[in-house]
């Protein structure tokens, strides 16, 4: 905007998308009981969610080399692959190919809340990225987030704190991250404390007050009279 369009700088506020946390938030025991039940899952099945468009730019055939790893340590893992793209039929073939144990595709979802509160972590391999709600909505949830250092992943997402950030097309460290968070319940809980916490400031509730707080003193300084626009 400043390099393109010529505004100042001190003209931008960036805001991130906002999350409905009253919605999205953190399973009861029931809940994700139920969840997991839905899916077929058993209560200690270590599962991870990838929630996106299903094309290059999402990374999810850097998960998929990863997920290789994984299921030779992890046989009993689950991946649960949502959403849709042109990429779908060749990760499928992808994943077929390399027998690789418990990857289910599943498509574009109305539910993904239910699939949140059944994971214990979300992978976002991707290679580039915006401001990725469905990380979002995971860290409201309570769910890690195990992401690439890209885009505005890092603005979001804490490393050790609610979540990991591991290097772009890095399938290696994105299985070392994966797998840690599998296997330590203390540090995966830690974690899902902190997405509780710094999840706060997303909320739909402060951005909507936010929204109208900064309406209110841009319209107390217009002028009272404005020129006629066509």
């Amino acid at each position: 905007m400043v390099q393109d369009q010529g505004f100042r700088r001190e003209q931008i506020e960036v805001w991130a998308t906002p999350v409905d946390l009253e919605r999205f938030r953190p399973p009861s025991d029931a809940e994700r009981t139920e969840s997991r039940a839905a899916l077929g899952l058993e209560s200690t099945t270590p599962v991870a969610v990838a929630v996106g468009r299903l094309d290059r730019l999402k990374g999810i055939d850097v998960l998929l080399d990863a997920w290789r790893v994984i299921s030779e340590r992890y046989g009993s893992a689950a991946l649960l692959v949502v959403g849709a793209g042109p990429d779908r039929s060749a990760l499928e073939g992808s994943a077929r190919t390399r027998d690789l144990q418990n990857v289910r595709f599943l498509g574009q979802r109305e539910d993904v809340l239910a699939l949140l509160w059944a994971a214990d972590v979300m992978a976002m391999p991707s290679r580039q990225e915006a401001m990725p709600m469905a990380a979002l909505e995971a860290l409201a949830c309570g769910v890690p987030v195990v992401g690439s250092r890209v885009g505005g992943i890092p603005d979001i997402i804490r490393d050790g704190e609610n979540g990991v950030l591991v290097p772009v097309e890095d399938p290696g460290a994105l299985a070392q991250a994966i797998e840690t968070l599998f296997s330590d319940e203390q540090r995966r809980q830690a974690l899902a404390r902190g997405a509780a916490r710094l999840i706060e400031p997303y909320g739909l509730d402060r951005f909507v007050a936010t929204l109208e707080a900064r309406y209110r003193e841009l319209a107390a300084h217009a002028p009272e009279t404005l020129p006629p626009r066509r």
